[in-house]
């Protein structure tokens, strides 16, 4: 793959690290170091954590056929969950399976967005919704956020994470393709959001090279992702629904607005207490029984032993990725299609 190991002795030399003391944060022995400098490519866990302690990004490693391949940003885990070197280890073992395919694919013609550039989230979020075709007061629905994606150019790939990777989906850029992997383990309820959240990440992302977590960039796509997924008058008409009812009935109506239209109970309630700070209800057991409404996005693809029902769905679900797989599947054998359908 390209890979440069004296580029760790370099980059260790100008922030004045020992090699000694660079082996041991990284946690492996000189020797393995040496014969990393030497041109031995460390696995993806070695490659994340020498990245974190040197300040780089992992291309930064590669000669310049593969330096400009991949910008993977650090993404937020689900809830709790914490981001640490196993899990950006697994996210760009993961990314790597597709850098030879994306590489072999003609570049995307990314749509110009500058009529959104500098807006703030509300004006974005309307105007990626009329972007989507979606120009009413309901909620943005599956057929609109597809549209979305595919107007933006956004490959959209499913197939299961490692354990350690807990989050629904995350975004990268491999090539100059624009990427959403999306965990199969996510309930399809929670499917819209999360490619609208990382559909901000690739606009916002103008080719740079910064890998560290950025809070501020995650809290404006939560934002803008929220605003396009429930326009405002839909927030305002549950809102008005529930106000000054017992908190039994509030849950009841906001789980039937949120399993009518699919989307979570977090995301409508966040809304509604911006409108009224007052509104106090605990639905996390209300998210969770509606959830089991509903399958997850293996479960959805997978449904069928015929082949051809799981590329009609990926047909469906992310038609960028489907063009480009037809488009290079004479150049591929039937061991590494399936790689890249995460068939196994």
């Amino acid at each position: 793959m390209g890979w440069e190991g004296i580029k760790i002795k370099e980059k260790a030399k100008e922030l004045n690290i020992s090699l000694n003391l660079l082996s041991e944060q990284v946690g492996v022995s000189r020797q393995t170091m040496d014969n990393w400098i030497k041109g031995e490519m460390p696995m993806g866990k070695g490659v994340i954590a020498l990245c974190d302690i040197l300040q780089v990004s992992p291309d930064y490693f590669f000669r310049d056929d593969t330096a400009q391949s991949i910008y993977l940003p650090v993404h937020r885990m689900r809830r709790t969950a914490k981001i640490n070197d196993s899990t950006k280890s697994k996210s760009y073992d993961i990314v790597k399976e597709y850098a030879v395919f994306f590489k072999n694919t003609n570049k995307p013609d990314i749509p110009k967005l500058s009529d959104i550039e500098g807006k703030n989230s509300l004006l974005m979020a309307d105007t990626l919704r009329a972007f989507a075709g979606s120009q009413n007061a309901k909620p943005i629905s599956y057929d609109e956020t597809v549209r979305l994606m595919e107007r933006l150019s956004l490959n959209v790939v499913f197939r299961y994470f490692p354990d350690e990777i807990k989050s629904y989906a995350f975004y990268t850029r491999i090539f100059g393709h624009k990427i959403v992997f999306v965990n199969n383990t996510t309930n399809i309820i929670d499917l819209i959001f999360a490619l609208l959240h990382e559909a901000i990440h690739s606009i916002l992302d103008k080719g740079r090279k910064k890998s560290t977590y950025d809070d501020k960039e995650e809290r404006f796509c939560d934002d803008v992702a929220n605003l396009i997924q429930l326009p405002q008058h839909y927030v305002e008409s549950i809102y008005s629904e529930i106000k000054g009812k017992q908190i039994g009935t509030q849950v009841n109506i906001l789980k039937k607005y949120a399993g009518d239209n699919k989307h979570s109970l977090h995301g409508i309630l966040k809304r509604i207490k911006a409108i009224d700070r007052n509104i106090d209800i605990n639905i996390g057991g209300a998210d969770a029984n509606l959830k089991k409404d509903f399958q997850t996005i293996g479960d959805i693809l997978f449904s069928s032993d015929e082949p051809m029902d799981y590329i009609d769905k990926l047909h469906q679900m992310s038609p960028i990725f489907y063009k480009n797989i037809v488009s290079n599947i004479e150049n591929m054998s039937c061991g590494k299609l399936g790689e890249l359908l995460g068939l196994y």
